[in-house]
């Protein structure tokens, strides 16, 4: 590991350190560093379970069927109201969400989960749009400093 990366992995958890000497590309990497060594709390986890499960059951060639924004304006719908009957929804692309929404009207919690996973999971298409390469690869299941240790290049290192 470079030193720029072994500094970043110091300085990730002691933020009492001064970051006035830091470039903005430093900066960024150290914050990137902090996110993937922390410890997820539990909704971060819900989230990423719940983007698993959607991807395991739909898969990202589905995802990219709605390349009108669907995936966003469900997400938007669902964070916006515990009521399933509240919110007009004019578009048949989002029937599927009214539906997910009422069979969840008595947990907010996983309204907000489900939503999370679904901006995640346009900001995913998006990506794979975007890529030269096509889909970004999918985070395995292992922990977060390894993860860490692994996305090291992809990060800048």
């Amino acid at each position: 590991m470079d030193e720029g990366w072994k500094r970043a992995f110091r300085r990730a958890h002691d933020w009492s350190l001064n970051d006035a000497d830091l470039t903005p590309e430093q900066r960024e990497r150290e914050l990137r560093v902090w996110a993937l060594t922390r410890p997820m709390s539990q909704a971060e986890t819900d989230v990423r379970v719940e983007r698993r499960r959607q991807r395991d059951q739909w898969g990202d060639d589905h995802d990219d069927t709605h390349d009108g924004g669907e995936l966003a304006d469900a997400a938007a719908w669902l964070a916006n109201t515990d009521d399933p009957d509240d919110g007009d929804v004019d578009d048949e692309d989002l029937g599927w969400a009214v539906r997910l929404k009422a069979r969840h009207a008595s947990d907010r919690r996983q309204q907000l989960v489900i939503a999370a996973a679904l901006v995640l999971a346009e900001i995913d298409r998006l990506d794979r749009i975007a890529s030269p390469r096509g889909a970004p690869p999918a985070p395995d299941d292992q922990g977060d400093a390894a993860h860490a240790e692994r996305r090291h290049e992809d990060l800048g290192g």
